[in-house]
């Protein structure tokens, strides 16, 4: 990437800079930039300097700034010489005004055949181009003066030829405004100030560019000054942690007393482990690497702001692939798949039908101005993705512009202007593998990183273009790629609901699978422009969507560095929001085409012909003939379209009498695979064919290695459980809604999440594992088991399949789930049968015997089983709408929160588990109660990691002391400090007069705390006491706080109490005892006609 030094404007090409140079820079004449081309040239001996004459410019806020004169003469050192009016600006250095030089009409003529000699040519090449990439105003600042104020002109006049131009007018005295910020181009005082007002009134390209430069350089040093705030603030604090954890000085002890003092043989032994293990740990001998504090705040930093990026950062490893192959065999493969398509428009083939008719009036989606609370919430919706070229992030946007009155402007600024900046259209190619031979360019996919301002400006077109072509019916309803469906669980479903009735009716059905040659990439620009046009949008928007893919660049990031440019004249551009609609429509021709025919299978009535994910391509047929009628359709939409099948990743099974036949199928001219009945497809991730096979069995595997990485990694434990609940649930969650997930590794992989839960909470095997399974706000870790997991996911999954928004699918579930019963029963069902069924009741009725096919109905039955016995779960039958209700504790489930609530049901089974243990339970019986108290189990906040490790092993009575649970009771079970009969939890932390001064200092931080509280909150009429005799009262009794407010006659009271949490009734006790000891003084207080409060804070 390369700078111009005097207007920071960026380029990833040289080239690029010369034409910015000669003629779209401001502060460079392309006239002496040719000049400077062109070599040295003899100029005569300079006699007197140049004298500088003050400049007077409009600053951001259109007012002028005061005038200055440099009165020093300039050293004897050449530079390229400026055109007078290009130089007539300001600028701040260090926050002191220095102003540019201005060349008198003699010297500027004949400055212009004047050049540098060669060594100031090449200080002018480290000027141009090896400026930083990150440009700072101040950095800026100082480049322009070094190179024009603190050098020398290269050309000298006689003293009589000079003219001074300064006035005496004072800068108050000049108000005259600029009518047009057009003006610009032509006022050298106007300040290209990237303002939605600028924006708006901006209906000039050259004056646009200009505007979103500045604005560009603007974010720019805004991401810089953030960074470095953030990385000063990093390191303040780590001074400030070094600091407080500085090593106090020793306590200088008795000697005689330290071998005196008792100790019990555990702790002993446990203090010579700790030395040993110290002295291992910095042995010579250890080759380990031994990781640093740092370490640890950095990825649990980078865990904070970004959590995926820093799982990615845990959970990849030596295995992790990039892409070795040479640059030259990507380059020719790119510029091969990006390269212009000779197809040329025509009409579509016969078998294509005809669009329906929309209304001129609703043609043109990108008609209207775009509205500022479109563009918010396209940014709101914006995540921190990977940046473009121009490195700059969605959160630096956000923090620049959080009410998206600059975005809209300059989105406005393009559609009204029809150009739209270079810089949208040149993008930065990563690789990501696939899978296959790493060698092998073709399995690796493309991702265009494109800037940010690029991808917002597509996301609201995006969302214009969706809308409307749901609103007309453009896209068809069995195409669920990129649309607000859950397309890959309804089409699992749909494709394995086809097979399963063909086998259970010993029908025939022939299903094909299309894969396509690099779709996205490969489809000409033609085809996408002219299938848009098919679709109905009107010319206009048309043209806004060809203005992003007019002149696209992209450049291929590999380990040596970034290639050279390759256009992009064919295929739609990945990781761009606006290219997954745009492939949908174009992809409507060859869906239309194969629905068109009438070939598909028929159940209940309802014909299924396709099944569209994207790309990913299903036809169903009823029959050989029909399903190469379809085969023949898709090869003449796929051959006008320019693009090509797959023939060897394209596939066909064929059922016949509940059989599998091979049989050969083409499609443009090449044979399809056939599978038999002992091979399957990965359709969405999910193995299908004629049996059910097992799916998830390699992402477990995966599964397992991530759960350990997690284990081994720097996080804090808080955050390892987060990052199991984020990334481990959600990745098992749909392989046990799609596909049959074996129990044997599904039980492996929960054994190995309980092992290394206890682990983070410093628990011993011996604790209760429902403590992992309560919801944070009630102190627990917001796990599922994996077991329970399988059969809530089962559950949500049929019930969302009954609610599904597409009619079709929502008719196709009803109707299996009712066959299912029929099949069973040997007879039609009533809706109360069906629900009596899928509730798993027991009944003569019901034969024990089950000869049906496997599928998610036959699993609904079993799961609901299991539920019932941990929450009351039951199917209700509503006979006036024909459907069921799915009924959780008492509640209506609804589509979108079903599985929040089994699983907020699941989670409080755990609970009252929990609450229901003599010895581990007693605490959470109080701490379960309150979410204040639970308020760290989720990010950590205000906690060591030593209270951490201490706090789970003290809730669940599990701290090993002497007269402890049963696995730490030893003989002598006193307390090894005051010698107590019994050493408990409770002696310990509440009773232990050893202990006294601790538990002092812990009921003094807390009164502390509150009075903190109170001093906020304080009136004027107020006194606040604190461990004091209240004046006004003969009691010698000291509340912890009292506030007397005399002038109003109201006194507050409040004294602080840590009891032990043994029961609610420990807290009810002791809440008694204290307005008990004082309700003396309030009795005495209100006979003065004082308003009393009085109270206890337990904590």
């Amino acid at each position: 990437m390369f700078v111009c030094k005097y207007c920071r404007t960026s380029a990833p090409l040289i080239r690029t800079i010369n034409q910015h140079l000669q003629s779209k820079c401001f502060y460079v004449d392309a006239d002496e930039y040719a000049t400077y081309l062109a070599g040295p040239v003899k100029t005569r001996k300079p006699l007197v300097p140049l004298r500088r004459e003050p400049v007077i410019t409009r600053s951001r806020s259109n007012s002028f700034s005061t005038p200055n004169q440099v009165s020093q003469p300039l050293p004897q050192t050449p530079v390229m010489a400026m055109e007078i009016h290009r130089l007539n600006s300001i600028i701040e250095v260090n926050d002191n005004p220095c102003f540019l030089p201005e060349l008198s009409e003699t010297s500027s003529s004949s400055s212009s055949s004047a050049t540098s000699s060669p060594s100031s040519k090449s200080s002018f090449d480290e000027q141009f181009f090896d400026a930083p990439q990150s440009p700072f105003a101040n950095h800026f600042a100082e480049r322009i003066v070094s190179s024009v104020v603190n050098e020398e002109p290269d050309c000298w006049v006689e003293p009589d030829a000079w003219v001074d131009t300064v006035t005496n007018e004072e800068p108050e005295q000049i108000n005259h405004q600029p009518l047009n910020i057009n003006e610009a181009l032509e006022d050298p005082l106007v300040a290209f100030d990237p303002t939605p007002q600028n924006f708006n009134s901006c209906f000039n390209i050259g004056t646009f560019e200009k505007l979103h430069d500045s604005l560009i350089i603007q974010l720019q040093e805004l991401q810089e000054n953030t960074k470095k705030s953030q990385m000063d603030r990093q390191k303040d604090k780590e001074q400030t942690q070094d600091r407080q954890n500085a090593a106090p000085p020793p306590r200088e002890t008795s000697a005689t007393f330290d071998a005196q003092r008792s100790q019990s043989p555990r702790t002993a032994f446990m203090q010579r482990r700790s030395s040993k293990k110290n002295v291992n740990k910095h042995s010579f001998k250890s080759s380990k690497y031994q990781h640093t504090k740092a370490d640890y705040q950095k990825l649990q930093g980078l865990y904070r702001v970004n959590r995926k990026k820093a799982f990615n950062q845990i959970v990849q490893d030596s295995e992790t692939k990039t892409c070795e192959i040479e640059e030259n065999i990507v380059v020719d493969h790119f510029k091969n798949v990006y390269a212009k398509s000779d197809r040329q428009p025509t009409p579509p083939p016969e078998c294509v039908p005809d669009y329906p008719h929309i209304d001129e009036d609703d043609s043109n989606p990108l008609g209207t101005a775009f509205t500022t609370s479109e563009v918010y919430e396209a940014l709101k919706k914006c995540t921190n993705s990977a940046p473009g070229p121009d490195s700059i992030t969605y959160a630096t946007i956000k923090k620049y512009d959080p009410s998206a009155s600059i975005l809209t402007a300059v989105f406005n600024a393009v559609k009204r202007l029809k150009h739209i900046p270079q810089a949208w259209n040149t993008s930065s190619t990563i690789l990501i593998f696939k899978k296959g031979d790493a060698s092998d360019i073709k399995n690796w996919r493309p991702i265009a990183l494109s800037n940010t301002l690029s991808k917002l400006y597509a996301s609201t077109i995006a969302k214009r273009i969706q809308s409307w072509a749901i609103r007309n019916k453009v896209i068809s309803s069995s195409q669920k790629g990129f649309m607000p469906f859950e397309g890959c669980l309804e089409h699992s479903f749909e494709i394995q609901t086809i097979i399963q009735h063909a086998k259970r009716n010993r029908k025939e059905a022939v299903i094909a699978w299309l894969d396509l040659y690099n779709a996205f990439g490969n489809l000409p620009h033609s085809s996408l422009f002219q299938t848009l046009e098919m679709a109905g949008l009107a010319s206009e928007t048309i043209k806004e969507i060809k203005l992003l893919y007019a002149k696209c660049e992209t450049t291929i990031r590999l380990p040596s560095g970034p290639s050279e440019s390759i256009l992009i004249e064919s295929g739609v551009k990945q990781g761009c929001p606006l290219s997954p609609i745009l492939f949908n429509i174009a992809m409507e021709p060859l869906i239309r085409a194969i629905e068109n025919g009438k070939a598909g299978y028929t159940i209940n009535k309802v014909q299924h012909s396709s099944k569209t994910f994207a790309d990913d391509l299903c036809s169903i047929a009823r029959g050989v003939l029909y399903a190469q009628r379809q085969m023949n359709f898709a090869t003449s939409v796929a051959n006008w379209l320019g693009i090509k099948f797959n023939a060897n990743k394209c596939s066909t099974l064929h059922i016949r009498s509940n059989k599998v036949i091979k049989t050969q199928f083409k499609i443009q001219g090449e044979n399809m695979e056939m599978m038999d009945k002992e091979t399957s497809y990965n359709y969405l991730g999910v193995p299908t064919g004629f049996k059910i096979f097992p799916s998830a069995s390699e992402t477990i595997e995966q599964l397992k290695r991530e759960v350990k990485a997690i284990d081994k990694s720097l996080l804090a434990p808080w955050q390892k459980f987060d990052a199991i609940n984020t990334f481990i649930t959600t990745k098992l969650s749909f392989h046990l809604k799609c596909g049959t997930v074996p129990k044997k590794p599904l039980n492996e992989l929960d054994a190995l999440i309980k092992k290394v839960s206890k682990k983070w909470l410093n628990l011993p095997v011996s604790a209760t594992c429902d403590l992992l399974y309560l919801p944070y706000n009630a102190g627990g870790m917001n796990i599922i088991p994996t077991s329970i997991l399988a059969d809530i996911s089962t559950v949500s999954h049929a019930f969302r399949l009954l609610t599904s928004n597409d009619r079709t699918t929502q008719k196709l579930a009803l109707d299996t789930m009712k066959e299912v019963v029929e099949k069973r029963l040997k007879k039609e069902p009533t809706l109360d049968e069906i629900a009596e069924f899928y509730n798993g009741a027991s009944s003569q009725n019901i034969p024990l015997i089950n000869t049906d096919v496997a599928s998610c109905w036959t699993k609904l039955r079993g799961a609901m089983r299991r539920l019932s016995s941990k929450m009351k779960i039951v199917f209700q039958p509503d006979p006036d709408k024909k459907k069921f209700n799915l009924i959780i504790n008492k509640a209506a489930a609804t589509r979108f929160a079903v599985e929040a609530q089994l699983r907020d049901a699941t989670r409080n089974h755990f609970k009252q588990s929990l609450l229901s243990k003599q010895s581990q339970g007693r605490v959470y019986n109080v701490t379960a109660k309150m979410p204040v108290s639970n308020h760290f189990y989720r990010n950590g906040n205000f906690t060591r990691f030593t209270e951490w490790n201490f706090i789970h092993r003290a809730r669940l009575n599990l701290v090993p002391l002497n007269g402890g649970t049963k696995k730490w009771v030893t003989k002598d079970q006193s307390c090894r400090k005051c010698k107590y009969p019994c050493e408990t939890l409770q002696h310990v932390l509440n009773n232990c007069k050893q202990n006294l001064p601790t538990m002092t200092k812990r009921h003094n931080a807390v009164v502390d705390r509150l009075m903190d509280g109170f001093k906020e909150r304080k009136k004027k009429s107020q006194e606040i006491l604190l461990d004091e005799i209240i004046p006004i009262t003969a009691s010698t009794l000291r509340p912890d706080i009292s506030i007397i407010d005399k002038q109003n006659k109201e006194v507050i009271l409040v004294d602080v109490t840590i009891p032990f949490e043994n029961l609610p009734e420990a807290f009810v006790k002791a809440r008694e005892r204290k307005i008990e000891k004082y309700d003396s003084i309030k009795k005495e207080l209100e006979n003065q006609g004082y308003n009393v409060f009085l109270d206890a804070f337990i904590l």
